[in-house]
This record gives structure tokens, C-alpha cells and sequence, in this order.
């Protein structure tokens, strides 16, 4: 498993990039938030909140968060599934950990 810490400013966005390996690369992917990567939520795509995006090269996909509040700071966990014979298989491969979010003020004239 990797694992990867970030930061972020409430109301700007956050980036977060998942790497995935070829038993990966057929999958749908997704993001789960939570502490334990059995017990977490999954998050889908959405406008307002949750954009994912293809990497160039094709073994990566982004999720931006919109306008992250508090309650964005955790742990977040990079995943994949297909479905064969009428089974899903799931895969949540990478940690990635968002610490903590800055309030800044910007003063305008």
C-alpha cells in the first residue's frame, strides 16, 4: 500500500491522484472515505463535490474535491472493481490522507 499525506485551503479544491498497476487498470475506479478500508463510504462522481479525471498515461486517475470544508479532512482510499462470472472483486490499494484544511482570507479593495 502507498500512502500520501496532503493539506488544503477550505473553498479552493483538492487533487487527489491515485496510481494503479495493470491488475488495476480494468476496473472501475473509485474513491471509499474512511478510516478502515472494509467499513468505508464509497464516493461517485458529483458534480458540486467530486470530479474524476483519466490520467495521461493511463495508470492514474484524479478525484478533485470542490470546495472542501473540515469535514473533508481524513482518510481516503484509492480502488477498483469489476465484475466476472457474475462476481465483483473489489481492490482499495492506496491510502491517501488529507490533514488538515487552512482557513484563508483573502481581503479584496
Amino acid at each position: 500500500n502507498q500512502t500520501q499525506d496532503l493539506s488544503g485551503v477550505v473553498g479552493d479544491s483538492v487533487s487527489i491522484t491515485c496510481d494503479f498497476d495493470e491488475d488495476h487498470a480494468r476496473g472501475e475506479k473509485f474513491l471509499c472515505k474512511g478510516e478502515n478500508s472494509l467499513t468505508c463510504t464509497r464516493l461517485y462522481p458529483n458534480k458540486n463535490k467530486y470530479s474524476f479525471t483519466d490520467g495521461r498515461k493511463g495508470n492514474n486517475f484524479k478525484v478533485t474535491i470542490k470546495n472542501p470544508q473540515e469535514s473533508d479532512v481524513g482518510v481516503y482510499w484509492c480502488g477498483s472493481y469489476f465484475t466476472q462470472n457474475s462476481l465483483t472483486y473489489d481492490s482499495l490499494y492506496q491510502a491517501i490522507t488529507i490533514t488538515g484544511m487552512k482557513n484563508e482570507f483573502k481581503i479584496l479593495n
